[in-house]
This record gives C-alpha cells, structure tokens and sequence, in this order.
C-alpha cells in the first residue's frame, strides 16, 4: 500500500505547527512574558527543547502515516508516542515555560 507524501507533510505540520502556533499566540497576547525569555539563555534552552521534540514529533508522524506496515499497531504506537512524549511536552513548555523564566528570574517587563 503506498501512501501519499501529503500525509508526511501533514504530520511534520501536526508535530511543529501546534507548538509554533501555540507560540504565536502567547507572543501575540502576552508579549511582556514571552519576550524577556528570549532574551535569556534559558529562553533559548527551552525553544531548542520544543524544536527538537517537534522535530522528533514530526519523524514520528511522518513515519506513521507513510510506513509500510503489516498491521495497525506500529502504526498507533508511533502516534501514541509522538503525542504523548513529544507535542504534548512540548505544549507544557510553551505554556508553562515563560510563567517559570518570571518566578525564576523576577521582573517581567
């Protein structure tokens, strides 16, 4: 069963786009925290995380949907995986991430 290249793309999407989209939004309504964590190491520290889980997500993802497999069950295993230890995680980050970098290192302007 050959698969389409359009459900890789749509995985590499689900796997980065959901965090950057999430990103985006919290710049967008809360600029004065997402803006001195990126003036920090640990702001980028924390962006290099989510790059890499989303990246890792989207391999997952791509893997999943265009794999050549004999049942359903690898193929569940890797989406189960991809949502539950990287978008996930890396949603927990994006959220969480610059409420941490305020109590941690005070004033947010």
């Amino acid at each position: 069963m050959n698969r389409s290249p359009f459900a890789a793309m749509a995985g590499g999407a689900l796997g980065l786009g959901i965090p950057l989209a999430l990103f985006l939004i919290l710049n967008f309504m809360r600029p004065d925290l997402i803006k001195p964590m990126l003036d920090h190491i640990f702001g980028y520290a924390l962006l290099s995380v989510v790059l890499l889980l989303g990246l890792i997500a989207s391999t997952l993802y791509g893997f999943a949907f265009t794999g050549e497999f004999k049942s359903a069950a690898p193929r569940v295993v890797m989406i189960v995986c991809a949502v539950l230890f990287c978008t996930l995680p890396s949603m927990f980050i994006m959220l969480f991430g610059p409420i941490a970098f305020a109590f941690m290192y005070g004033q947010v302007h």
